[in-house]
């Protein structure tokens, strides 16, 4: 994987800047969905199992950052790229 992942999310700053730069590097997924359930296609390096049970906890924590909408933030940015 090679985003580099926080150790967690706890603001919208870090929620943003987590998201940006999964956007950059071609691993952004759906906020909602199970990272142990992306098929990771064109990928250069597939996230291990601790990884995806990472993403999985900061998705959350970024889901849970209030009045945060993190599909939302991905879809504004996927319209600048």
């Amino acid at each position: 994987m090679r985003t580099i992942l926080p150790e967690r999310i706890r603001t919208w700053g870090d929620a943003a800047r987590f998201l940006n730069e999964l956007i950059e590097s071609g691993e952004i997924f759906h906020p909602d969905d199970d990272a142990n359930d992306i098929t990771w296609v064109g990928v250069e390096e597939q996230p291990t199992d601790d990884e995806r049970e990472h993403l999985n906890l900061l998705m959350q924590q970024c889901r849970e950052l209030d009045g945060f909408d993190p599909a939302g933030h991905v879809l504004h940015m996927m319209e600048l790229v």
